[in-house]
């Protein structure tokens, strides 16, 4: 049980994600997307590079009713190359491993995940943005103590590793990676991370995911 054998202790980092398509898809932006996919259902892949691209994809399904056909990948490297090969039509991925196939024209990004643009992209707008609000998912990287760690130890690390986080020179090396560092306490960090466990265990149980 996550809730009860983990005791968060602090988000270090996060990475939003990037909707980008083949630059032969038909649509300019977001909205024109959805209502290509969903006329044409069958005609669009989407190339999942790990479980968390491909829950995102089915919350993607659920917001807007546009469901591909999703394409498992081993790992983000073929995802990508599936897309360029225009063998799959569209991809959720970290930014960071998007932004080079996005700057040199060989993907379009549609929007991006979070409350802001991301300067290295400063073309791709954000969800809100796009028309999709309240689609601020990321993959993000914590830092977990066993349950039942004392409160004073975990206030403490948390405090440590944010300041470490939150430097000047972290900072500038996080951005060029597209990253977003956490501000959160350990107590702010422990309700986000059981609202994460809620809304992804929602997530596969509506679509019916199982392990294969």
């Amino acid at each position: 049980d996550p809730i009860k054998d983990l005791a968060p202790v602090a988000q270090m980092m996060s990475l939003p994600f990037i909707l980008a398509v083949h630059p032969s898809v038909k649509a300019a932006d977001l909205k024109e997307f959805t209502a290509l996919v969903k006329a044409r259902p069958t005609e669009f892949n989407a190339a999942a590079a790990g479980t968390s691209t491909r829950l995102v994809g089915e919350v993607f399904t659920q917001k807007t009713g546009a469901a591909m056909q999703q394409v498992p990948y081993k790992g983000a490297s073929p995802a990508m190359v599936a897309i360029l090969k225009n063998e799959s039509q569209a991809i959720f991925l970290d930014a960071a491993n998007l932004r080079p196939h996005v700057e040199a024209g060989k993907m379009r990004g549609l929007f991006i995940t979070g409350d802001k643009r991301w300067a290295a992209v400063p073309d791709v707008p954000t969800a809100a943005e796009a028309g999709l609000p309240d689609f601020n998912l990321s993959t993000w990287f914590g830092l977990f103590a066993r349950g039942g760690t004392s409160p004073e130890v975990v206030n403490k690390l948390n405090e440590d590793i944010r300041a470490v986080m939150n430097s000047p020179e972290f900072l500038k090396y996080l951005d060029t990676k597209g990253s977003r560092v956490s501000t959160l306490t350990a107590p702010q960090f422990t309700r986000f991370f059981q609202a994460e466990v809620k809304l992804w265990a929602s997530v596969i149980s509506s679509a019916n995911i199982k392990i294969e």
